[in-house]
């Protein structure tokens, strides 16, 4: 089964096409039922892609991917070109039914011309240097502005509340073409306890949690200026020494989004040994190990066991390590605890009634993360909700307006 990142781009392309379809065959007549399946296609679309932006789970693994010209490789970068290019085409029934003049036809285009260009011009020189991204804005500026003349004008059929959703769904191309290239970090390292200072943010990494042996999740807390904080917990699913799928964080309004790339986990000094006494449990990863009591047992040789409890989250389990005597020393022996690993014997204190162990997961002593982050800002991120609330708006609009007398001629 696919994960529900990859399918937003195609969600979001099927819309856009069922839309312009239906769009370009309302255009030779008044067709009510093929622009409200139109209508309802654009706005699907422009829902499934602003969710997109904003729930952090919804990140697709390719927009990971940067070419060295800047460009990359996610998929709702061209989704929201083609979701412009459904937008725009929604103004086809409403500027037909105008029936424009030559002349009329220019000023009724003029103010998205100019503001295609003037938003195109800004983005450029605010960065913006990838062709897709001033074309996203560039039509998106389009069919904002033109919608709003064509919804003043276009009175007849009913076709003013689809104008409306078309100039909303151009105000949220633009706002999701802005997201969608906000600055990046591309991967930096930060020790557990330690910030980094980036993207006019300081980036504390607090330390991480492993609730279970496939998952790892890490404290982030992003400040900026003022008293301004951010506390996000991105995921990491895989067990250690595999492949890790990164879960992002985000909140879903505003705000930067934090990607996990990974997280080293290693011990400053790999042969420590943990000692362990009756009074309190050891916390070794997701188990909890308490010490039960000692055991001899006489035989042909000596050995002494250490009954440990192992405390998992499927239960508890008596696991018995020890040592066995013999005129060349002591030879210890582990003992397996199901769904944690060997547990071996280093030392034993009876005097003081403690056992030495070596454990096969790091423990909290002695153990040191360090981990890669990607922070990215998304700056219109609000713009984007905005444009998605008002198409969503002038849809319900366009159900409960009633269809326009058709005009005498």
């Amino acid at each position: 089964m696919k994960p529900l990142a990859d399918l937003v781009a195609p969600v979001v392309w099927t819309c856009s096409g069922l839309a312009a379809l239906s769009f370009l065959a309302a255009a030779g007549g008044s067709r009510r039922a093929l622009r409200a399946v139109g209508a309802a296609a654009l706005l699907l679309g422009a829902l499934v892609l602003v969710a997109a932006l904003a729930h952090p789970a919804l990140l697709p693994f390719r927009s990971a991917i940067v070419h060295p010209d800047g460009s990359t490789e996610d998929p709702r970068v061209p989704a929201t070109l083609l979701l412009a290019a459904a937008g725009l085409l929604a103004l086809v029934p409403a500027w037909v039914s105008l029936r424009p003049r030559p002349m009329e036809s220019l000023g009724l285009a003029i103010p998205g011309i100019v503001l295609a260009g003037l938003l195109g011009a800004v983005a450029n020189f605010a960065g913006l240097r990838q062709p897709m991204g001033i074309a996203g804005v560039a039509l998106g500026a389009l069919a904002a502005a033109t919608g709003l003349v064509l919804a003043v004008r276009a009175r007849a059929g009913g076709h003013a509340p689809l104008a409306l959703q078309a100039a909303a769904t151009g105000l949220l191309a633009i706002a999701c073409t802005l997201t969608l290239h906000g600055a990046r970090t591309g991967g930096f390292t930060v020790a557990e306890g330690a910030a980094a200072d980036t993207l006019g943010r300081r980036v504390v990494f607090a330390g991480a949690e492993a609730p279970s042996p496939t998952l790892r999740v890490l404290r982030v807390t992003l400040y900026g200026g003022g008293r301004d904080s951010l506390a996000l917990r991105p995921r990491l699913r895989g067990a250690a020494g595999t492949t890790v799928v990164p879960v992002a964080d985000a909140r879903l309004i505003s705000g930067p989004i934090v990607v996990p790339v990974a997280l080293e986990e290693r011990r400053t000094r790999p042969h420590d040994v943990q000692w362990l006494d009756r009074t309190s449990p050891l916390r070794s990863g997701d188990a909890s190990i308490r010490l039960a009591g000692f055991r001899f047992v006489k035989g042909d040789t000596i050995r002494l066991y250490a009954d440990l409890d192992v405390t998992l989250p499927a239960g508890v389990q008596r696991v018995s390590p020890g040592v066995c005597a013999t005129p060349k020393g002591e030879i210890p022996f582990a003992a397996e605890a199901r769904g944690y690993g060997p547990i071996a014997v280093a030392g034993i204190d009876a005097d003081h009634g403690r056992v030495g162990l070596m454990l096969p997961r790091m423990s909290e002593a002695g153990l040191t993360r360090v981990a890669t982050l990607d922070v990215r800002l998304r700056p219109a991120l609000p713009v984007a909700w905005l444009g998605a609330t008002l198409a969503l708006l002038a849809f319900l609009f366009g159900l409960a307006a009633r269809p326009a007398a058709p005009a005498r001629g």
